[in-house]
């Protein structure tokens, strides 16, 4: 089940024109800027979108400017994320799925970010999640309960909500979603 709504999905948001991704990368950013705890944030991670993916490299680039301390992620060989410090200079490197992440030494364990912004392929009302199926966020995580530090979004397209999302026990749910709309609480 989990697969056909993956595959739907991932082809909505693979669909998106040019003009549509970069007109919804500009409201996320204004609304992720407009957040109540935007400013009290410090350190937050972001993703480098591929695959029609919710850009968010505008938001990363005003939280820099804004003096923040940014984070992208880095795949382990145990199967979870590490969070690399990254600045505008950051060298980038692809992982074995073609995802740039920083080439840096600086990793702040995930317990201690602030915020996290994270890629899906769907989501529904509840908060709950769907990714590309490997569970990379969904282990790192698995110490969080819901509104607790790190704040978790989820970000996404409009026309990636669905009315139900089945969930497995390991599955983390989101502490809201970001889309060119606005913010789904959950």
């Amino acid at each position: 089940m989990k697969k056909s709504i993956r595959d739907l999905f991932r082809q909505k948001r693979l669909s998106l024109p040019e003009s549509t991704q970069s007109a919804h990368e500009t409201a996320v950013c204004h609304h992720l800027r407009s957040h109540k705890h935007w400013p009290l944030w410090q350190h937050v991670a972001f993703y480098w979108p591929m695959d029609g993916e919710t850009r968010i490299l505008k938001s990363l680039h005003e939280a820099l400017a804004a003096h923040k301390t940014c984070y992208l992620p880095i795949l382990t060989k145990e199967g979870l994320l590490q969070f690399g410090t990254y600045q505008a200079n950051t060298p980038l490197i692809k992982n074995k799925y073609g995802i740039n992440e920083p080439k840096t030494t600086q990793i702040l364990p995930a317990p201690q970010l602030e915020a996290v912004l994270l890629p899906l392929v769907a989501f529904d009302a509840q908060g709950n999640r769907l990714g590309m199926g490997k569970g990379y966020y969904d282990k790192t995580f698995a110490f969080k309960t819901k509104g607790v530090q790190p704040i978790l979004i989820g970000v996404a397209h409009d026309c990636q909500k669905a009315d139900n999302i089945p969930i497995d026990l390991w599955d983390i749910p989101l502490d809201f979603i970001l889309t060119e709309s606005g913010i789904y609480p959950t």
